[in-house]
């Protein structure tokens, strides 16, 4: 019997490890971004996929808080992580946009599904995610849009230059500018004067100060 009790205990040890080895290569592997940090949102554990979006090394993550990794980011997505260590209940499909350090100045997009961690006992000891890149999805749709804005406004304008402000407005819309201008060349000249511009709320300023405001060639 004792024979038995200790070949059913290295069957099930041996179990065991292989579960936790097929689960580490699933974690190291999956081409989605998959996470995990404590109650004080530090990060615990990242994959390859989700370190590659945040432009460190996996290990670089390791104790270190959402604001120290994603200064950028990390203002738009706490409160999210917040609620789900608060309430214990998990939030779905969530989307995110922003940039990180793995591209400065690039504005990418995410969508993520969050998760409470629990101890055996079933208390909340920190919170997992799984994140999806959107961001040449998102563009590819934009695109799309923008054809279909632009096809549009074209066909019900009366003259180019009516459909031109229309056309400036549309693009700068669906890809999210802040400003979007249209300067037009003086013919003979290396100067080009303001004729159309689009400026989100809050940049009207800028908007009447940059309207027929001409700039030279090689000159900011």
């Amino acid at each position: 019997r004792r024979i038995a009790t200790a070949i059913d205990n290295s069957f099930l040890f041996r179990e065991t490890r292989r579960s936790e080895a097929l689960l580490d290569t699933l974690f190291a592997t999956a081409p989605i971004g998959l996470g995990f940090w404590d109650r004080d949102l530090r990060f615990v554990r990242v994959n390859r996929a989700l370190a590659d979006m945040n432009g460190l090394e996996p290990e670089e993550h390791v104790g270190r808080t959402l604001e120290e990794v994603l200064p950028e980011l990390a203002s738009k997505i706490v409160d999210v992580y917040r609620r789900v260590l608060a309430t214990g209940e998990p939030a779905h499909d969530i989307d995110a946009y922003g940039e990180t350090p793995a591209a400065p100045g690039v504005r990418r997009s995410w969508l993520g599904s969050y998760y409470p961690v629990r101890d055996p006992e079933g208390e909340v000891v920190g919170m997992g995610a799984v994140v999806l890149e959107t961001t040449d999805r998102r563009r590819a749709d934009q695109r799309l849009r923008v054809q279909y804005a632009v096809t549009r406004i074209l066909a019900e304008a009366a003259t180019a230059a009516d459909a031109l402000p229309q056309t400036l407005e549309a693009i700068a819309q669906l890809f999210d500018w802040d400003v979007g201008a249209y300067w037009r060349p003086g013919p003979g000249t290396d100067e080009a004067s303001c004729e159309f511009i689009y400026a989100a709320t809050g940049l009207e300023a800028f908007a009447d100060a940059t309207l027929g405001h001409r700039v030279r060639r090689g000159v900011s």
